[in-house]
């Protein structure tokens, strides 16, 4: 009976060394990607929407036209009251901070 052999599968991704053992690092999309933005992409969005449904012939309601601006409004002002602003420092630069004043 012949010696089963397992090979090493390495995984790839950004965390890991290319073949030539070097580290490389992805840039993904999002990482640019702004608050006003994101909010931008949003609103163009739910207005494509909108408009692909009044196409079609959908009927609104001042109720259901109440809904959807409700609905359309809150994430937005979810994601600009939990977007982070800046990041905190970092501990080298709060010493490195503390050392340049005495």
């Amino acid at each position: 009976m012949p010696a089963v052999q397992f090979e090493t599968v390495r995984p790839s991704g950004p965390k890991y060394a290319d073949s030539d053992g070097t580290d490389t690092k992805v840039n993904t999309m999002l990482k640019d990607m702004t608050r006003s933005r994101l909010i931008q992409v949003w609103f163009v969005a739910v207005a494509l929407i909108a408009v692909a449904s009044m196409q079609f012939g959908a009927t609104v309601s001042v109720g259901t036209g109440t809904l959807l601006l409700a609905l359309c409004l809150v994430p937005p002002a979810i994601l600009l009251m939990l977007w982070p602003n800046a990041p905190p420092p970092t501990i080298a630069e709060v010493l490195h901070d503390a050392d340049r004043r005495g």
